[in-house]
């Protein structure tokens, strides 16, 4: 038996089908419109007790884009000043600094608590150690170029990029990095008693 032929009017739902275009593509690192979005590069965090003086340090490589802990200088100054870049006019800002934030070429988040602080003593009567908690803490941070971290280390005057002196709490703030790598110190060196207990998250993009 010769095959039944098959209609037009019965391939013309399949036909509407084909000529109707799907779902638009959307990108891994696309935003919910579509947009392009930076993908996070590296993370990296600090959560504990940083004692009276003590210092923490992360570098951003531009290279690689990855944040690494480094070692702190081993004797964190007490006098160095910070000047914030970014509330500086062009004018003020040392050259080297200038051609480093003519160009963003990423961008650094980072959320800070302090919950407590501790102060820890000594009873000299009883001969008695003791630790006291209380309430909320604060530290410092400074974001700062090669050159900068070399002038801080030095106990020189210093800019920063973005300087939280005294911060309890920061919530995801982002920051751009111009060229170059740049080091976020994390400090309780104004702070000759107390330690403070941190909770600081870093994550860096392109």
């Amino acid at each position: 038996m010769p095959p039944k032929p098959i209609s037009v009017l019965a391939l013309f739902p399949l036909l509407l089908l084909s000529a109707c275009p799907g779902p638009p593509q959307v990108s891994p690192d696309a935003g919910p419109d579509g947009e392009s979005v930076s993908a996070t590069l590296s993370s990296a965090g600090f959560v504990g007790a940083l004692g009276p003086g003590q210092e923490v340090v992360f570098q951003y490589q531009a290279a690689s884009g990855e944040l690494l802990r480094i070692a702190a200088p081993p004797d964190p100054t007490l006098t160095a000043v910070a000047r914030q870049a970014v509330d500086m006019a062009p004018r003020w800002l040392r050259p080297d600094l200038q051609r480093a934030l003519a160009r963003v070429d990423g961008q650094l988040q980072l959320s800070l608590w302090v919950p407590q602080q501790i102060l820890d003593g000594h009873n000299p009567l009883p001969s008695l150690g003791f630790s006291q908690t209380l309430g909320t803490g604060a530290v410092d941070l400074y974001l700062v170029d090669r050159n900068e971290y070399q002038r801080r280390a030095r106990g020189e005057a210093f800019m920063a990029r973005q300087a939280f002196e005294g911060a309890t709490r920061i919530d995801g703030q982002s920051i751009p990095l111009g060229e170059g790598d740049w080091y976020l110190v994390l400090s309780n060196a104004r702070r000759l008693v107390h330690t403070q207990w941190v909770e600081l998250e870093l994550r860096a993009a392109r």
